[in-house]
């Protein structure tokens, strides 16, 4: 397997961005459970807490003629004047958010959907004005029952007509189609972009760190069902190594980009 820390990966004449939104400490036994600290090899140092730094990250897809956002972050519900948001990197990369037309929400996670609107005279609007909002049905039907995210995010979108539901492997563009990876969450999705005979998946949460994919049986311990979501793995890994694919794994700081 090899990694790179590279934050932009080309695929094809896809162009690929990640973007950091905030940074994290989580308990690597938590997250790769059930291993411990000395399965995972130097380049897993916890601190002196006993944490590994883990970086929120979103990513801007740029497709032929589609731009696409996979995941929004923490948005303002975290501080703004944080070092790394996804609107600073928006501004860096000169991409309005008027200008994108797909936000894939790998799962109703707060770090993956907390930004999928924003504060606007009092009341909350859709971040991206012009965008459809993708989201598994079934994962759509389950956040009716988070009492943060759904009257903060999803029926904002909802009331404004802006959620696209699907339901498993869907295509939404000739580049780009959201893969049913579930196990983290009850419909946690994956993003495969395809073009120009290279791909490369968007993981969301289903390898918190680059070793993961090395060892599918570690996952996060809070997932929804460990059975499938260790499923949903070895089948990424799986079609990976037959395609050539880069697997693309935002929360690892260090070790974005994966090729075995």
């Amino acid at each position: 397997m090899e990694t790179t820390s590279t934050r932009k990966l080309v695929v094809g004449d896809a162009d690929l961005f990640l973007i950091r939104d905030a940074s994290l400490g989580i308990s690597g036994e938590s997250a790769l459970f059930p291993s411990k600290p000395g399965d995972w090899g130097p380049e897993l140092e916890p601190d002196a807490e006993g944490l590994l730094p883990v970086a929120v990250t979103c990513l801007l897809i740029r497709c032929g003629e589609e731009t696409a956002l996979v995941d929004t972050g923490f948005g303002d519900a975290e501080d703004p004047s944080r070092p790394e948001t996804l609107s600073r990197g928006l501004r860096e990369l000169s991409v309005a958010p008027e200008s994108i037309d797909w936000v894939i929400i790998t799962h109703a996670h707060g770090d993956h959907c907390l930004g999928c609107t924003r504060q606007a005279d009092g009341d909350r609007v859709a971040a991206f004005p012009n965008a459809r909002y993708v989201l598994q049905e079934t994962e759509y039907g389950n956040a009716q029952n988070d009492e943060q995210l759904w009257p903060t995010q999803f029926a904002v979108l909802d009331r404004e007509d802006r959620i696209h539901r699907i339901d498993g492997d869907t295509a939404l563009t000739a580049g780009i189609t959201c893969l049913s990876t579930p196990g983290h969450t009850v419909a946690h999705q994956s993003v495969l972009v395809e073009s120009g005979g290279g791909s490369a998946v968007f993981l969301g949460d289903l390898s918190i760190f680059a070793v993961g994919l090395e060892h599918p049986e570690w996952g996060p311990d809070w997932a929804w069902s460990r059975e499938e979501d260790i499923r949903s793995r070895r089948r990424i890994v799986d079609y990976a190594v037959r395609n050539h694919t880069v697997l693309i794994v935002g929360h690892d700081p260090e070790r974005p980009f994966v090729r075995f």
